[in-house]
Formats: structure tokens, C-alpha cells, sequence
């Protein structure tokens, strides 16, 4: 797994990660923590448009 260092980092279950990280094998599951005002917001303004669309029948 890949955290943003210069050199891979192992982590182990519990271990906190980035929203880079880069896993290099096997599976992963990750619980967000934290999430900053702008992604929040983000992900809003796409659903707010994407239900607008689907109002007006706009295939996407």
C-alpha cells in the first residue's frame, strides 16, 4: 500500500490512511472519518444535477 510517502509504507488493519493511498495488493476497506466542507458539497452539486436530469429525462 502506497500512502504519499517517498517509499511504500506497510499499514496494517486499524491503521489510518490518506485519500491517496494506493493499495498494491489485496483488498481494502476503508471508513471515512473525515470529510472536508468542499467534498460534502461536492458530492451534492452532483446529485442535485444528476436528479435534475433525470427530471428532464436527459439520458446520461
Amino acid at each position: 500500500m502506497l500512502t504519499g510517502e517517498s517509499m511504500p509504507v506497510e499499514k496494517a488493519e486499524g491503521d489510518t490512511v490518506t485519500g491517496a493511498t494506493i493499495n498494491k495488493n489485496g483488498s481494502l476497506v476503508i471508513e471515512a472519518r473525515k470529510v472536508i466542507a468542499a467534498a460534502a458539497m461536492s458530492l451534492w452539486s452532483v446529485s442535485v444535477i444528476t436528479n435534475a436530469l433525470r427530471l428532464r429525462r436527459v439520458k446520461l
